[in-house]
């Protein structure tokens, strides 16, 4: 490990393309350290997920007004968009941690099944012999280049969540709230080309508007209008990098009403008109 000005630390990074993008979940980075007394990280925010392993030591998570002191076994998850800091506490042993960050579209709602939210993003008692394992495992995967080894660390993560998901939830989940979630996510992915609307999606699904919206934008980490919109530009990006469509077709291909705000929407979110994107 690489010493640092408060701890000494090593990770791996990994730069999802479109074929990582196709699955459910994807990692970006990997790492671990052992902390120096001074040890602090934020307040920050990040722009994805990450869960902090506690393996020796203690360590006090600041979110929102609240804290929480996790010890060995425990974990805590950092939300996309979320001001958090975390920092060492005393103790007899030294701080360490392991940490995963991720993302995909499946990566709130398995959260919300293991019992992860911005309102609790903690759990005690998390970390048993087998994760501690497939910790491990996912180090040394992370460590070796190519694509092979991020499908191997991709279905240790599946593993994982599968280890922290209680036997109950996973039992009920279509009737809870992480249930719907990926109901309605299922539902936009296949029909989001079709002009459909946020209400459209929460009638589906038989939630009030305003309750799936809030929801939705703390299990998912951003709100569905937005999830809407970035399933039709990813298309739309794919279109004009991939096929001789016009810009018109492509607007009406994915659910937009005409070319003008197909076009607004896109230089809103990629900072640039589909023309020249496409140049």
């Amino acid at each position: 490990m690489r010493e640092y000005s408060s701890e000494f630390m090593e990770a791996w990074y990994h730069t999802p393309d479109d074929f990582d993008r196709m699955g459910g979940i994807w990692p970006l980075r990997i790492g671990r350290n052992a902390a120096k007394p001074d040890y602090r990280s934020g307040p920050r925010q990040i722009d994805y997920y990450s869960i902090h392993f506690v393996r020796e030591g203690r360590v006090e998570l600041l979110y929102g007004n609240q804290t929480a002191v996790l010890g060995k076994g425990d974990l805590f998850c950092l939300f996309p968009h979320v001001t958090y800091v975390y920092r060492i506490v005393s103790s007899p042993r030294t701080l360490e941690m392991v940490w995963l960050a991720f993302d995909g579209d499946q990566a709130g709602p398995m959260l919300a099944m293991a019992g992860l939210s911005e309102q609790k993003p903690y759990l005690h008692r998390a970390v048993d012999k087998d994760l501690d394992i497939l910790l491990q495992q996912m180090l040394q995967v992370m460590s070796v280049r190519g694509t092979k080894y991020v499908l191997a660390l991709n279905g240790l993560m599946y593993r994982m969540f599968a280890g922290l998901i209680p036997e109950q939830e996973a039992e009920t989940v279509r009737t809870e709230t992480a249930g719907w979630v990926r109901q309605s996510i299922t539902f936009m992915n296949a029909h989001f080309a079709e002009q459909i609307t946020v209400a459209d999606v929460a009638g589906q699904i038989g939630i009030d508007r305003s309750h799936f919206s809030r929801v939705f934008s703390q299990t998912v980490g951003m709100p569905p209008v937005k999830y809407l919109q970035k399933l039709r530009m990813d298309r739309g990006s794919d279109l004009l990098r991939s096929t001789s469509l016009s810009i018109t077709e492509i607007a009406l291909t994915i659910g937009y009403p005409d070319l003008y705000s197909f076009t607004r929407a896109f230089r809103n979110h990629f900072g640039m008109s589909p023309r020249k994107f496409r140049e």
